[in-house]
């Protein structure tokens, strides 16, 4: 059997993500375009309707986000339309005050959504428990390997953790890369490979790993 490189012919996951992935409202575009505007990375968007499905199938009614850039992945839960309850950290100002202003416009009346402006790693180690029934991760990468070890101790039994970007674009494959961002997410999968703890990924955008706490 012939072995190809890529399952995808050039340019087929820009069609999925322009044709097939159904957003469920006008707001994704808008960030979307803004986004590529501003050169400010989001989710794919064929990632956000995975992330919208765990959202659905799980359930939560409370919901940590580390990093909320422009709104964009929190849209996607909340557009679940559960009664969600959302508490997004995020250091950079600029994009707390936009994703703000998206989230305002679009959430629902029973959903609730608090942005703060915080250094995530430095604030979950301050933590000693975390009550939360489901965790979304997309922060700065090289913060990946101790945000693990540190939400699989302190988030309560049962609570789920979602990390995007966990291909890391294709580089935690190549020995040869020695950044700080690539040698974090080779480190990162090393502790997921060792740990006990049940998990599924989804193999979308730059990849998506659900994990369940579990003691």
């Amino acid at each position: 059997m012939k072995k190809f490189k890529s399952i995808f012919i050039d340019s087929f996951e820009d069609f999925i993500h322009e044709n097939l992935v159904s957003r469920p409202h006008e707001g994704f575009r808008e960030i979307e375009e803004y986004a590529i505007s501003a050169r400010i990375p989001i989710l794919s968007p064929a990632s956000g309707e995975v992330l919208k499905y765990i959202v659905e199938k799980e359930s939560p009614a409370t919901i940590l986000e580390l990093g909320t850039g422009l709104g964009y992945s929190t849209l996607w839960m909340l557009s679940s339309g559960l009664p969600l309850k959302i508490s997004s950290m995020e250091r950079n100002q600029k994009c707390i005050q936009d994703a703000g202003r998206f989230i305002e416009r679009y959430k629902l009346p029973s959903q609730k959504v608090e942005l703060h402006e915080v250094h995530i790693l430095r604030h979950l180690r301050e933590q000693k428990h975390l009550d939360f029934d489901l965790c979304f991760v997309d922060c700065d990468k090289i913060c990946y390997p101790e945000l693990l070890e540190i939400l699989l101790r302190i988030l309560p039994d049962g609570s789920k953790l979602i990390f995007d970007n966990v291909f890391w674009h294709g580089r935690i494959q190549d020995e040869s890369n020695d950044r700080p961002s690539d040698l974090a997410m080779k480190e990162f999968w090393q502790k997921v490979q060792v740990c006990s703890n049940p998990r599924t990924l989804f193999p979308v955008g730059d990849g998506l790993l659900l994990l369940s706490v579990q003691r």
